[in-house]
């Protein structure tokens, strides 16, 4: 009930353990609505006993997990015996804690990440309950919840080891027949809460894994997430005073200078966490992600892209700081996070220069660009930008749209567009 990536092989061979990971479900049954979503039948078996049609006979992932497998293991290589422990996350975690509380002694140690703690007090430990168990008035529903078993344990000493790479749901509206969320969670890079929006497309209840757009500052299948733009609640001296410095501008930078350098890390946010907490946390489809972004967080999703090769399948961007060397809001930010620049290293943090040096695979930039924003002629510089982009031969397009400003009003009217652009990539 692990997930098994480099990091788990290289323990495991460091400490001398055998990792075993099976399945979440049966397969190949076939049994009607097994596939209809990721959160039931053969995407989430519970690791329960079913005791409902049709699933009884062979949803009995419990029985299989703490018996069978442990058999088949134990006569076909060199385990210790009794030793063994077992670990698992989401709808694996919670399945860990429960065979675990369930099998007093058989299990040395149980640990889970970011386990669903109590499945009768929420919505996907609801449904699968009801589908596998029966009706709650009816059902067994408590023998098989953690919060329910801890307190009528009476085995061997045990502890549960928790790892919550917290998501708590802020909130959740229906729009476009999916569900845009709201996240909050404690992150390791910025060291403050950061929340962030994701909008799960209606065909996420289809069992698929989505591509993923990554959109800074109901359509088509993918998954829409929107970071914050700067970690908040540090109260660090200076971060409220303007809208285009600390909590109104993190610029998507990471710090070097005091009392920025510990928490203004939302480079490394974005491109690392934040997407770790997506790929664990949401039917995402393994490497189909795109960025883009609007004003400063265009110039995030354009550096983030640019520093990363590879990491994003397209990068677009609304209004793009393009050229933070050379503009006020780019040189205060620069100065204020970075320090001077002659000792700071500002030409790493700027899509102009990034692009001379860009050696990865082959990358377009896509700008959008209204003509009337009162920001473009002294802050923006997209010309510096589709200069240096000619200079070297980068591909980039620069949309120019006549009689639009800076707002969200201009950003709403092409923003399909822009999807419509990173789903012709993210599908190629």
């Amino acid at each position: 009930m692990s997930c098994i990536n480099a990091s788990n092989f290289r323990y495991a061979a460091e400490h001398g353990v055998i990792i075993v990971n099976p399945d979440t479900s049966p397969r190949g049954l076939n049994i009607p609505g097994d596939s209809e979503s990721w959160d039931f039948g053969v995407g989430a078996g519970f690791y329960i006993n079913a005791t409902q049609s049709p699933w009884k006979d062979n949803y009995r992932m419990f029985s299989y997990i703490t018996k069978e497998l442990i058999e088949i293991v134990n006569s076909n290589f060199p385990v210790a015996e009794g030793k063994q422990s077992i670990m698992g996350h989401s709808m694996g975690g919670h399945g860990a804690l429960v065979c675990a509380l369930k099998n007093p002694g058989l299990y040395k140690s149980v640990s889970a990440f970011a386990p669903i703690s109590n499945p009768m007090e929420c919505p996907w430990g609801i449904k699968a309950f009801t589908g596998y168990l029966g009706p709650k008035e009816t059902g067994a529903w408590s023998e098989w919840d953690a919060t329910e078993l801890v307190k009528k344990y009476s085995g061997p000493a045990l502890e549960l080891l928790i790892d919550q790479m917290a998501l708590t749901e802020v909130s959740c509206n229906k729009i476009f027949g999916g569900l845009q969320k709201v996240f909050s969670h404690k992150s390791k890079e910025v060291g403050c809460t950061m929340k962030f929006g994701v909008f799960v497309p209606p065909q996420a209840e289809e069992n698929k894994k989505l591509p993923v757009i990554y959109w800074y500052a109901a359509i088509h299948g993918v998954i829409i997430v929107n970071p914050d733009t700067s970690p908040r609640g540090l109260n660090i001296p200076g971060d409220s005073e303007s809208m285009d410095f600390g909590v109104g501008a993190g610029f998507y930078i990471n710090a070097t200078q005091s009392p920025w350098k510990d928490n203004y890390r939302m480079f490394s946010y974005v491109t690392k966490e934040l997407i770790e907490i997506v790929n664990l946390n949401f039917p995402v489809a393994e490497g189909k992600q795109s960025i883009m972004g609007h004003s400063m967080g265009g110039h995030g999703a354009l550096v983030c892209a640019l520093k990363n090769p590879g990491l994003y399948k397209s990068v677009s961007a609304f209004a793009p700081i393009s050229n933070p060397l050379k503009c006020s809001f780019g040189i205060k930010a620069f100065t204020g996070y970075l320090g001077p620049k002659e000792t700071g290293t500002w030409s790493e943090w700027d899509a102009t220069e990034l692009v001379k040096k860009y050696s990865g695979p082959a990358l377009e930039l896509l700008i959008d660009q209204g003509m009337e924003d009162n920001f473009l002629k002294n802050q923006l510089l997209p010309e510096n930008l589709m200069e240096a982009c000619k200079n070297v031969s980068f591909p980039a397009i620069l949309k120019k749209r006549e009689g639009y400003d800076h707002s969200y009003y201009y950003v709403a009217s092409f923003i399909g567009e822009h999807i419509e652009y990173h789903m012709k990539n993210l599908t190629k």
